[in-house]
């Protein structure tokens, strides 16, 4: 049997194929398992996890002129890497080979590594996952089971049922042709910004990368709720570009989880990107761009699924937007009191875009950008600063 790709995925491969040295979609994690894990019954709960999600187990095919995925055979105990590093070994753990390591999608290899680490006296999950088939809500999906499997909260059968059925309903949906004309109207209203941003767009694609990590710890933006933090930080971000490049209309790629209570279980990458746009010539003041904002950031939902890249390709060269804004949970923590899988690093291998901000709800904002751009990440950080406190 074949799946086919939803819009992003082919954005995805179309770059793969391009670009086949990227590391640019590879999506990694390190979690610390409980110190009294029982690493054969985890290793028993993974592969039987691995086994049960259709996407996880495909390679990637070109059939009949079309990308598409096809079911590859189960995973195996010897598929799931066992690593022990002495106490002596300087080794970062972001630099074992699963995390370093190509991925060639049109190659028969699988599109996900997995390994049990042992260091210091203490256990760990290694995940790399290609993201053509896997994103961040994937990610708190799968975690989540394979500790409520680990910890007997649900059995195989039932997760199993429940992820049949709802992968089913999502390709279902997926093969559906949707009407995009509100959406292609919404987005048609702004296309100028969009034109004058990258007429004029001079932060310029490179493999050099900085990453720069700062904390907010003032109490009334602690307080906000998320698309309130998302906000100021992206008001932050285009005042910023404004001041290092003179480009006063900014558009601003943020995701949206293309999630329901039908899909919430299954693995894919159903994440979209839609952009937010900023005219700084405005008369508004910073409260109202910042209302602006949250009220771009709420509509967006409505439009989850529409390829904005193949609409408006001329405007976004690369297919890409070359600035991106992404909100996490600040904890990545699965399983119970007693035994729970706690998220130590989540990251990219490069930086997804050529700047790219990530702010999580406890306050930390994580700059990912290049090492040239020294000085507009330290006229971002004070923006952030002057604008969150």
């Amino acid at each position: 049997m074949t799946y086919s790709l939803n819009e992003l995925q082919k954005e995805i491969a179309l770059y793969g194929l391009i670009n086949k040295t990227s590391k640019k979609y590879m999506l990694n994690s390190i979690f610390e398992l409980p110190l009294k894990a029982d690493l054969d019954r985890f290793e028993k709960c993974l592969l039987e996890l691995l086994n049960i999600h259709p996407l996880l187990k495909v390679n990637f095919g070109i059939f009949d002129g079309e990308f598409r995925f096809k079911n590859n055979s189960d995973f195996t105990n010897k598929e799931i890497l066992k690593i022990i590093r002495s106490d002596e070994d300087v080794r970062e753990i972001e630099e074992e080979k699963i995390f370093t390591e190509d991925y060639d999608i049109l190659d028969d290899n699988r599109l996900i590594r997995t390994a049990l680490l042992t260091k210091d006296n203490k256990h760990y999950f290694l995940m790399s996952v290609h993201h053509i088939i896997f994103d961040v809500f994937s990610g708190i999906a799968f975690f989540s089971q394979v500790m409520d499997l680990y910890n007997g909260e649900i059995s195989k059968v039932e997760l199993k049922n429940s992820v049949e059925c709802s992968f089913t309903k999502q390709i279902e949906v997926q093969q559906k042709k949707l009407n995009q004309d509100r959406a292609v109207k919404y987005f048609e209203g702004k296309n100028d910004i969009l034109k004058e941003f990258n007429k004029s767009n001079k932060i310029v694609e490179s493999n050099e990368r900085k990453l720069k990590v700062m904390n907010i710890k003032n109490e009334n933006y602690l307080s906000l709720d998320f698309r309130s933090q998302s906000a100021k930080i992206i008001l932050a971000l285009a005042i910023a570009i404004k001041e290092q490049f003179n480009m006063s209309k900014i558009v601003i790629g943020v995701p949206v989880p293309n999630r329901n209570r039908h899909n919430k279980n299954i693995v894919s990458c159903l994440v979209n990107v839609l952009p937010i746009y900023i005219n700084l010539d405005t008369s508004y003041n910073y409260e109202e761009k910042i209302n602006d904002i949250k009220i771009q950031l709420f509509k967006n939902l409505r439009f989850q699924s529409f390829n904005f890249i193949s609409y408006f390709r001329k405007e976004v060269p690369g297919g890409y937007f070359p600035v991106v804004f992404t909100y996490y949970p600040s904890d990545f923590v699965f399983g119970t009191n007693d035994s729970k899988m706690k998220g130590e690093n989540i990251f990219f291998t490069e930086c997804p875009s050529t700047v790219h901000i990530r702010a999580k709800e406890n306050g930390v904002i994580e700059i990912d950008t290049l090492e040239s751009k020294k000085e507009l990440v330290d006229k971002i950080e004070k923006e952030i600063s002057s604008i969150c406190g």
